[in-house]
């Protein structure tokens, strides 16, 4: 058993997104499809809503909420 902290999967989330939004960068800069370029454009900025959404709390409460544990029994791999 392993004990992960929320402020662990939040920033396994932000990297992700991150991650994401260059993953779509690089689709949009390649395609020469005006579609393919309009939908991976939104894409890329679609991948923004953690930020803002924590932005809405106020410092305390997010430390609070990234300090709780959470137990679980599997392994914990999202990379795979």
């Amino acid at each position: 058993m392993a004990i992960v902290n929320i402020g662990d999967l939040l920033d396994r989330a932000s990297d992700f997104e991150r991650r994401l939004e260059q993953y779509y960068v690089e689709i949009r800069d390649q395609s020469k499809d005006n579609g393919v370029r309009l939908l991976t454009y939104y894409f890329s900025r679609h991948c923004r809503h953690l930020p803002e959404v924590l932005k809405e709390y106020s410092p305390q409460v997010i430390e609070n909420v990234r300090s709780i544990e959470l137990k679980r029994d599997n392994p914990f791999i999202p990379e795979t």
